[in-house]
């Protein structure tokens, strides 16, 4: 029975390898001619590490299995164990802390002027605080996003920057403006609907100004954060479910007190003397 759980457990090893590989990669492609992609924090650097880790364990579990080690079978163990651990607790910490609801109907709740308090405390300290959001604006400005964004067809811009765009390159609906195109708009001469801090700073750019400091801009960033999470958890689910199904296998496989081939061996070969 053992020896099947060991055969079982190294066919779901090098599927793990192979799954880790191919996300890998498909990271490393989707990153690499994205301009933009520098601008703003996404799971691809996570999910990335995330597989090479995946590959060193899967490659530590079939050699384990192929040389009879029990030194790397323990390691395997034990790293597989900790692993399953700590993803365990971060994915339970994420689904506890983010929002289930999609990005879209978070966007929507902030129309009323509260722009952030629609989106978790975490979500705000860990990418829009100060600092963080000082380096974001100012890739986005040195970039040119709105102008960029605009000038690809609509066939070919990217869904998942559509938040960004809508709060950085256009003033709120309750602003009052007159939308004219992407780029362009009309101030009202009874001016804003809303005269409040937000659509001042819109007012003050002028017509066809962008606003990267705006909390309008802010909340497209998060919703297009929200929109990434939504996306890839699933992969995350995926992964913490190969996880427990490794660390199962490898304890019924090897065991922690399963003697080596080489224990066995001497083991009969004490008791032949013994009789």
């Amino acid at each position: 029975m053992r020896s099947c759980s060991k055969i079982f457990l190294g066919f779901v090893n090098v599927i793990v390898l192979a799954f880790a590989i191919f996300q890998g990669v498909f990271v490393l492609m989707s990153n690499h001619d994205s301009s933009n992609k520098h601008c703003y924090k996404n799971s691809g650097p996570a999910i990335f590490c995330i597989s090479a880790w995946l590959v060193i364990i899967s490659l530590l579990g079939l050699l384990g299995t192929c040389c009879k080690s029990k030194s790397l079978q323990n390691c395997y163990m034990w790293s597989i164990l900790v692993t399953t651990i700590v993803g365990v607790t971060f994915t339970a910490f994420m689904f506890l802390t983010l929002p289930n609801e999609s990005a879209s109907g978070m966007y929507q709740r902030t129309q009323n002027g509260d722009w952030l308090k629609a989106f978790s405390p975490l979500m705000r300290r860990s990418l829009v605080n100060d600092k963080d959001w000082d380096v974001a604006e100012t890739c986005l400005e040195g970039m040119r996003f709105c102008q960029w964004y605009h000038n690809h067809p609509p066939s070919l811009r990217l869904e998942y920057l559509r938040f960004l765009q809508i709060g950085c390159c256009k003033p709120p609906p309750k602003c009052g403006f007159v939308v004219k195109n992407d780029t362009y708009w009309e101030i009202p001469k009874s001016g804003s609907n809303a005269p409040n801090g937000e659509c001042q700073q819109w007012a003050k750019g002028g017509n066809n100004s962008v606003c990267y400091d705006c909390d309008s801009c802010k909340a497209g960033y998060l919703a297009k954060f929200q929109l990434d999470w939504h996306a890839d958890k699933g992969v995350f689910v995926v992964i913490l479910v190969f996880f427990i199904i490794n660390t199962s296998l490898s304890y019924w496989a090897f065991g922690l007190n399963s003697e080596s081939e080489i224990e066995k061996e001497q083991r009969k070969y004490r008791n032949m003397v013994y009789v």
